[in-house]
């Protein structure tokens, strides 16, 4: 009942980033989102998950992106974020993206007015999909 509203033809990719490191051997707690590529807005949605199911799901951050984008996200030993790999048939574009998620939850909780200064989602690397696989012609 509290979920974000999403399009019909949004991508939602669940995200987990490691709060706070739990004792030798124990998981720790983490802090669920949820990234939503909206196709028809070309837009890319944060949201939080909040920690108490009677709450709504709070909006963190909108960015620009193709609407055909796909995501996939690799979890780093020893990271608390994980990395996104951000795909794009029309861009002809793979992606590599690391999440400022930690930052820009932290400004939303302290209640900063002022955003973080690096983007919820920050472009790393980029490469043309033909260089990955040059026997095809794209």
């Amino acid at each position: 009942r509290h979920a974000p509203a999403l399009s019909p033809r949004a991508r939602p990719t669940p995200v987990y980033t490691k709060a706070r490191p739990g004792p030798p051997g124990a998981p720790g707690e983490f802090d669920a989102a949820l990234l939503s590529v909206d196709q028809d807005a070309s837009e890319l949605s944060v949201y939080r998950m909040p920690a108490s199911p009677d709450k709504p799901w709070e909006l963190i951050s909108k960015v620009p992106c193709a609407g055909d984008t796909r995501l996939c996200c690799a979890y780093v030993p020893g990271k608390q974020e994980p990395v996104v790999m951000a795909g794009s048939v029309s861009e002809k574009m793979l992606k590599l993206c690391h999440l400022n998620l930690i930052e820009w939850l932290s400004a939303k909780q302290s209640g900063d007015k002022e955003t973080p200064k690096v983007p919820v989602v920050e472009e790393k690397f980029s490469r043309k999909v033909g260089s990955i696989r040059p026997d095809r012609t794209d």
